[in-house]
């Protein structure tokens, strides 16, 4: 009886050791219903609402907080991008998967580097890299600035505003980035909005 006792007791916990938890989501040949069920039955909560978080890049604030004292950057919403939140939060945010996308992040090299906190975190969901490049990524140096949308619609030439969007998306993907919010199309009806 011993024996048996003990032999179901070694077969029992060799299969609880089995690692056949696979990891779906990160399979690419899985198909693409089946990965985002797997990361989401993986997620916590804190981690879901985390993702939906989006922050500007950290040399922006970094510049805020050089410029202002502490007491400014704690109370001064106007002054500082996320009052009392220091870069430091947010890389470790981003070491914890808590943060889904960033906005303006202006260098190759930064968007590289909160890429690699991301791939710390405990999941490794990559950021999204967004910015406003509505007629080229004019918050980068280097990069070419076209008319706003509006001018460009005014000239009719739909094969020009094709083949800038083609230029205005390689710029991007040469920085990293994923996201432009853009097309900026819809029809003016404030004249008082600052992009008609």
């Amino acid at each position: 009886m011993k024996r048996i006792l003990i032999i179901m007791a070694v077969v029992i916990s060799l299969t609880s050791c089995n690692t056949d938890d696979k990891e779906v989501y990160k399979d690419p040949s899985a198909s693409t219903k089946d990965r985002v069920e797997d990361l989401l039955g993986r997620m916590t909560l804190e981690e879901k609402v985390g993702q939906m978080n989006q922050f500007v890049g950290l040399k922006h604030i970094e510049a805020a907080e050089a410029s202002l004292t502490e007491e400014e950057l704690r109370n001064n919403t106007a002054n500082a991008f996320y009052p009392g939140v220091s870069t430091d939060d947010i890389r470790k945010w981003t070491e914890e998967g808590l943060i889904g996308s960033f906005l303006h992040v202006l260098t190759l090299e930064e968007a590289n580097y909160l890429q690699s906190l991301a791939m710390k975190s405990r999941l490794q969901i990559p950021i999204i890299f967004g910015i406003d490049a509505i007629h080229g990524n004019a918050n980068a140096p280097d990069n070419t600035v076209y008319p706003t949308n509006i001018n460009l619609a005014c000239s009719f030439d739909s094969e020009m505003a094709f083949k800038i969007a083609q230029q205005t998306a390689k710029e991007m993907r040469a920085m990293n980035m994923h996201w432009t919010f853009n097309p900026n199309i819809e029809i003016a009806r404030d004249a008082r909005w600052g992009r008609v």
